[in-house]
């Protein structure tokens, strides 16, 4: 028999088993769609949000080769570290930051709790070096006390322009701040609904009563010089307690916390598997 013809006769034969079974074919391509679906839907999701952490970082800290903080990101670490920070041979500039974390206030008062609510602030000084690569795209940077700078993409999807002004509920009490500018990242990024701002250092202090310390210390490197000899001379000044990364390495810190969600994401791909492969079985034992 010609072998077009052996597969015509196969492709019939199947055919007329799907016709004479039809619930045992249907429930045979669910297990099939299920296990499989579920299977890739897993792999896409898992490596959709290990890339979005890593854009994070790239479009947050834009120019900075080495971030200085606690141990494994968890606390702060002392303001003479700057100062120490700065003079580290192989320096260019280096800059503190102290951040936040701010929620919107609707006009009736209440406190907003939803991600579209949610604002990232970040306390710098905007007569220091710029180590973010973020750029002004309308108005100008916030001067004083009661000014912010928000991401243009949240900016508008919350309807707000330059000189409006926002209320915010911070780790002090209620804020209302005017809106200086708005500003874009390194890179377009969607941070899933959730915004960030800019403000000066000053006012990010006295909102979030962080004084005397620094969330993190971001560092530019001279062109001339190593990284991983900056980071080894930036690591024997800061002493103990203190983590000297790249943003690559903060990447990998944030990966590293994700593997548990990893393991439960691949365990329910694997359950999906099963429950296919059982349902398969039992339509054919029917």
């Amino acid at each position: 028999m010609p072998r077009g013809a052996r597969l015509h006769s196969f492709g019939g034969l199947g055919l007329r088993a799907a016709r004479a079974r039809p619930l045992r074919s249907l429930l045979t391509a669910l297990g099939i769609v299920l296990g499989v679906g579920m299977v890739f839907g897993v792999l896409i999701l898992v490596t959709t949000i290990h890339s979005t952490f890593d854009n994070l970082f790239d479009a947050i800290y834009g120019r900075t080769d080495l971030i200085v903080s606690g141990r494994s990101s968890i606390g702060s670490v002392p303001e003479d570290t700057l100062p120490k920070v700065r003079r580290v041979e192989g320096v260019e500039a280096a800059t503190g930051t102290v951040n936040g974390v701010f929620r919107v206030v609707d006009e009736r008062g209440q406190v907003s709790t939803g991600r579209s609510s949610t604002l990232f602030v970040a306390g710098i000084d905007f007569n220091g070096p710029d180590t973010s690569g973020a750029e002004t795209v309308a108005g100008r940077e916030p001067v004083g006390d009661g000014e912010i700078e928000l991401e243009e993409g949240w900016a508008k999807q919350k309807g707000l322009e330059v000189g409006n002004r926002i209320r915010l509920a911070t780790p002090t009490g209620l804020a209302a701040m005017r809106i200086s500018g708005f500003y874009r990242l390194a890179t377009n990024l969607d941070l899933g609904g959730y915004g960030t701002a800019a403000m000066p250092v000053s006012a990010a202090r006295r909102l979030t009563d962080k004084y005397g310390t620094w969330d993190e210390v971001d560092v530019i490197v001279a062109g001339s010089a190593s990284v991983d000899a900056v980071q080894r001379r930036i690591d024997a000044v800061t002493g103990r307690g203190v983590e000297v990364t790249t943003p690559a390495g903060k990447g990998e810190e944030a990966n590293e916390q994700l593997s548990g969600l990893d393991i439960v994401l691949y365990f329910f791909s694997g359950m999906a598997l099963f429950v296919g492969a059982f349902l398969i079985l039992n339509s054919f034992n029917m």
